[in-house]
């Protein structure tokens, strides 16, 4: 039995597949929340054990933050330390394993129970530049601390060992299977976008890409399932104003967060993801080919890793370009060439991206964990 501690209170990729592996294997773990919200309720439907030590404000981002808010959240940290500290040696497991960024900078401290192993599961990619300086010391001394850290994806990994981790593997996430392919309903196009609104994932560019499709003639709609995170509502609120201007007037659908995205996998075309920096292993994408969809996105991070360019998708090399990006809806609007994709998608996810192999691979690192090698 292990002990996952995570920060989230609203589910994203990190906590999506964590729920994947604990469904898998039901009360075989405890799951330590350090903040209220929906996650914990999602993890105890799992039938894991749940314990929730609500001493971080999950509204902050780590990422980038200044210097006089990454102090503050220091202190809120420390200051919460103690309890968090009681509730992981409350249930007596030997490995902790940390699952987002506000968790990992506890490894130290976790590790200095007594018996207990720590390892790292990595969901970020970690970039000189794009984190705040005060969060490198905290990231190394949680590297240095944790018997292991193991990424999601090869560049996940490699972003690690250059940032200055050490001890670094990796294993991909899994999904459960989807469905096999479904007849191509013709030349009209539904698009799918399964993301946060948030800057970095570049849903602009997708807005933009599906307006030159539009213009070249293509007959193609965009349902967008995700909602703002961190606040920044002044972003969903240019999206949504650029969804109303005439040359996308009707084509674009919000559906805001949900908890279970199965109904859109299911009637979507294509999904499409376009960010603007590197993603480390997208979960949207892995369960869009699970559910038979060609992906269309941009080549950053782990997406290669996903999405096989010109066999399962297309990946599209250089800088956010909505003209190239366009061109790629279009291609993908030929129903022949689509039905290939999905079917080759479908394969790819069954073999790479499976759930049980995602699980295998997990008990076999927390394993290791609790060996004598660390």
């Amino acid at each position: 039995m292990a002990l996952f501690v995570t920060h989230a209170a609203t589910a994203g990729g990190a906590e999506v597949v964590l729920e994947h592996y604990l469904r898998v294997r039901p009360g075989a773990h405890r799951v330590l929340v350090l903040s209220d919200g929906e996650c914990a309720a999602r993890f105890a439907g799992t039938g894991a054990q749940v314990t929730v030590a609500a001493v971080l404000d999950p509204r902050r981002p780590v990422r980038a933050a200044p210097p006089r808010e990454a102090a503050r959240a220091g202190i809120r940290t420390v200051a919460g330390l103690p309890r968090i500290l009681l509730a992981a040696a409350s249930g007596g497991e030997r490995v902790i394993v940390t699952n987002s960024m506000k968790a990992h900078v506890l490894a130290p401290a976790l590790a200095g129970l007594p018996g207990r192993r720590v390892g790292i599961r990595l969901h970020d990619m970690l970039i000189p530049g794009e984190l705040s300086a005060a969060m490198r010391p905290l990231l190394l001394a949680a590297g240095a601390a944790a018997a292991s850290t193991s990424a999601v994806s090869a560049a996940c990994a490699a972003a690690a060992r250059s940032y200055g981790l050490r001890r670094v593997r990796r294993f991909p996430n899994g999904v459960p299977p989807g469905e096999p392919p479904r007849p191509s309903p013709g030349s009209q196009v539904s698009l799918l976008a399964i993301t946060q609104l948030a800057r970095w994932k570049g849903v602009h560019h997708v807005l933009e890409a599906l307006a030159a499709a539009r213009a070249a003639g293509v007959a193609a709609t965009l349902q967008v399932v995700g909602d703002s995170v961190h606040g920044d509502t002044a972003y969903r609120d240019q999206l949504h104003g650029r969804a109303l201007r005439e040359d996308l007037a009707g084509a674009v659908t919000w559906h805001g967060r949900l908890a279970d995205p199965t109904p859109f996998l299911r009637s979507a075309d294509i999904c499409i993801h376009l960010p603007n920096r590197p993603d480390p292993l997208p979960t949207a994408l892995i369960e869009a080919q699970a559910w038979s969809l060609p992906v269309i996105a941009r080549d950053c991070g782990g997406i290669a890793e996903i999405v096989e360019h010109q066999r399962t998708g297309i990946v599209l090399s250089g800088p956010a370009d909505p003209a190239f990006a366009g061109a790629a809806i279009a291609r993908l609007s030929d129903p022949g060439l689509r039905a290939q994709m999905a079917a080759a998608a479908h394969a790819r996810a069954l073999r790479l991206f499976s759930l049980d192999g995602y699980a295998q691979r997990f008990d076999d690192w927390i394993a290791s964990l609790d060996g004598p090698d660390g």
